[in-house]
């Protein structure tokens, strides 16, 4: 995922000429893994038994990093894509391509076997609300300008 906010930063700051999206999904990127680390150390629930998983993992499993990330990064992507964009098909189509990867992640988690199923909501709804963290400070605070 952070391949992923790289990526869509570096577009999305080519196509406004601004490094805003780039310092949006960094910051996104850099309070989810640090929040969803805090609260895995902090709750303690354990992963699935690991003897039929297809994928090794260790660690806590809730909420599910990986599907946090994966909602976070895909829904600020998503957000930033549409700002400026008038035509709601377009926008749309945009949302369904960023609810399909956050879901997709976190699927994977399960059919790994590295998750349970409430992991990975735990994560999406994580993800989500961190999302509108983001989202809402944006909306406050506006764009920082630096003084001069």
């Amino acid at each position: 995922m952070a391949v992923i906010a790289v990526a869509a930063g570096v577009l999305l700051a080519a196509a406004r000429r601004s490094w805003v999206p780039v310092r949006e999904l960094a910051v996104t990127v850099a309070g989810i893994v640090g929040l969803t680390t805090v609260f895995k150390a902090t709750l303690g629930l354990s992963r699935p038994p690991l003897t039929q998983a297809v994928a090794a993992a260790d660690g806590y499993g809730f909420p599910s990093q990986h599907a946090a990330t994966a909602a976070a990064v895909c829904g600020v992507a998503a957000w930033l894509a549409t700002m400026r964009i008038r035509s709601w098909p377009a926008q749309a189509g945009i949302w369904a391509v960023a609810a399909m990867l956050a879901a997709a992640v976190g699927i994977s988690r399960v059919y790994l076997g590295v998750h349970w199923a409430t992991d990975v909501i735990g994560g999406w709804v994580f993800g989500i609300l961190w999302m509108a963290t983001i989202v809402s400070g944006w909306a406050v605070l506006g764009p920082v300008r630096n003084p001069r």
